[in-house]
């Protein structure tokens, strides 16, 4: 028996530390950013400013520059009408940041890296002002579909590359800016080109961000991901499919611009790159643009008036949806929805959700805490190099917080409930057994060691009894009890399920696996039959053993598994199961007990104060 329970204690051996090899490959990355709009009726004049607002921590304009530069470079158009050169204007910026940032100095550096790439000629401000005067237009504010055909004929534009400037503000009311550019086909009035990219940091992103990918394109029911059968459906319904798509309007609640947000799924949708879609702007749809800044807008108003735009600017659908965020959890949702022009009926929708973004969860901390966090990350990255970037990284690692997991638990747990031999050689256990039982674990410390992988320490808790009437057999009365500290290997892999891999060290004055059993059991002597009762009780460890219990081969393992209840996140049900090989532990009654049980796992708070330098240092190793 000793030999078989030998060989079954390595093969879990090794299968955990398969386990653990297979944790440490979850390995994941993000896109690049989203865009905004240039003709919005909420933006007044567009600000033309050379010098950016000194109040403002900017970054390094050069790098700005050459990242504008590196982006552009990309840009897969090509000439119309037979022209060897593909003919360009640069509008202004739209700036709705609230602060100066030389936006103006911004259009003329692109003005001049796009002639540098010897692709484009460039079409001057004061002939695109002369040609919007003769056709009674403003040169800011709102431009019509048919306005920007009819400017790009009268002076032979083929693009118009513009953008805006958003203040997606952090926690704390932090700026946080970012320039949005966008390229039209002024033949077509799709939207062929989008890029944005950070003014005052490089980690601009939030959840508004992320639960826009989310929704347009990340998600397996993303609107990328469904639009194969969204398009199937249309063209059984309706005799043709969806060519031309539209953002309608999206209702944003407190701290969320929602004008903004519909730039971001505007861009969102271009980068998607579905297969033959055209991304028609909102800012070009200025009819639908007047009707919502004078009325707002809701689902009812939006069914009575869908059609008749529709129609009008020749768009086949349109999104549109509720955006909030949760100030409690840092959690941004969306209910996105689509209906066809021509349909009565919400044609599809699905409800994202996205956690803080590690720019978020670095400005919920106060002030004091992020200027010492930078300085720390400049000194550490300026003065150590390639040792200041593996000092950030094991820097972020510890993290402090409380996750609980609790629920029934069964199994034979404990070293007096396992064998006949210490009740006399009686079965006491036959037949009608009651088992009440409950565990609670609490997790106190954990480390993050790659992404979403984490070694955690906590302690666990259990108490269970089983009971029967005497008339039912011999057992009379049998409790257990125990608590165990425990190290264990987590992975949560796309925040839907986890696995979990835990070893309890069984520790004299911590760790108790305690249990006691009241039983009867018959006595003969002579004729006579006597009820004798007896009570057994066993703890590990034993204080007063002589053995040691620092043999981690003799510690209990145990192994976890969760799904998410919600979408994308805790709480998670779980299963777990436990083996125990007591060993020398003074008990010789049992090889091997076991457990299993059936957990909720919800996460209190976490917090790793230095996890700035671990998103920061992670791109680089």
């Amino acid at each position: 028996m000793h030999k078989s329970v030998s060989f079954l204690r390595g093969i879990i051996t090794v299968s955990v530390s398969i386990l653990m090899v297979f944790i440490f490959g979850q390995i994941a990355f993000s896109r690049l950013g989203s865009g905004d709009s240039i003709y919005t009726p909420q933006s007044g004049s567009s600000v033309k400013d050379y010098d950016a607002d000194p109040s403002i921590k900017w970054r390094n304009y050069e790098e700005i520059k050459n990242e504008i530069k590196d982006n552009i470079s990309r840009i897969g158009l090509s000439p119309k009408g037979g022209k060897k050169k593909m003919v360009v204007y640069v509008w202004d910026f739209d700036n709705k940041s609230g602060y100066r940032v030389g936006s103006h100095k911004i259009k003329d550096d692109i003005s001049t890296l796009l002639l540098e790439t010897d692709k484009f000629k460039l079409i001057e401000d004061a002939i695109v002002e002369a040609a919007l005067k003769e056709m009674n237009l403003s040169g800011t504010g709102l431009i019509d579909k048919s306005n920007v055909k009819e400017l790009g004929k009268r002076i032979g534009i083929d693009y118009i590359v513009y953008g805006s400037i958003n203040n997606n503000q952090l926690a704390g009311g932090e700026p946080n800016i970012s320039l949005v550019l966008k390229t039209i086909d002024v033949e077509t009035t799709e939207v062929v080109w989008s890029y944005e990219i950070g003014m005052n940091r490089r980690d601009y992103k939030t959840s508004l961000d992320a639960v826009i990918d989310e929704s347009i394109f990340r998600h397996q029911y993303s609107l990328a991901r469904e639009w194969d059968r969204i398009n199937k459906e249309s063209i059984e319904s309706y005799g043709k499919p969806i060519t031309t798509i539209s953002v309608f309007f999206v209702n944003a609640g407190r701290g969320i611009d929602d004008s903004a947000v519909v730039d971001k799924m505007t861009s969102a949708l271009i980068q998607a790159r579905i297969p033959n879609l055209k991304v028609i702007d909102r800012a070009n749809l200025s009819r639908v643009i007047e009707q919502i800044s004078k009325e707002g807008y809701e689902e009812s108003a939006f069914f009575r008036t869908k059609k008749e735009f529709g129609k009008f600017y020749g768009v086949d659908a349109f999104l549109y949806g509720v955006v909030v965020r949760d100030p409690s959890t840092g959690k941004t949702e969306l209910n996105l929805k689509l209906a066809m022009v021509e349909s009565v009926t919400v044609d599809w929708g699905r409800k994202f959700q996205s956690e803080m973004t590690s720019a978020e969860r670095e400005a919920i901390g106060k002030i004091q805490q992020k200027e010492f966090s930078e300085n720390v990350s400049k000194t550490v990255s300026a003065t150590a190099g390639a040792v200041g970037e593996f000092l950030g990284f094991i820097l972020s690692a510890p993290g402090i917080g409380v996750r609980l997991s609790g629920g029934w638990l069964g199994g034979f747990t404990t070293p007096a409930m396992t064998s006949k031999s210490l009740y006399n050689n009686n079965d006491i256990f036959k037949d009608s057994l009651q088992l009440s039982s409950f565990n609670v674990s609490i997790d106190f410390f954990r480390l993050r060691i790659w992404r979403k992988t984490y070694i955690d320490t906590g302690i666990k808790f259990w108490i269970g009894s089983y009971t029967t009437s005497e008339d039912e057999g011999q057992l009379r009365s049998a409790s257990f009890n125990g608590r165990l500290p425990y190290i264990s290997l987590r992975n949560i892999v796309d925040d839907v399920f986890f696995v979990r891999a835990s070893l309890m060290p069984l520790i004299d004055g911590i760790s108790v696996i305690s249990s006691k059993v009241s039983y009867n059991y018959p006595y003969t002597y002579g004729y006579y039959i006597y009820t004798i009762s007896n009570t057994v009780e066993v703890k590990v460890p034993d204080p007063n053993a002589t053995y040691s219990s620092s043999s981690p081969l003799n510690w209990p393992f145990e192994f976890e598994t969760g799904v998410s209840l919600a979408e994308g996140g805790p709480p998670y049900l779980s299963i777990v199961f436990g083996l125990w090989f007591p060993g020398e532990y003074g008990n010789n009654k049992s090889d091997l007990e076991w457990e299993f049980g059936i957990n909720m796992v919800v996460p209190i708070f976490w917090w790793h104060p230095f996890s700035f330098l671990y998103d920061k240092y992670l791109e680089n190793l």
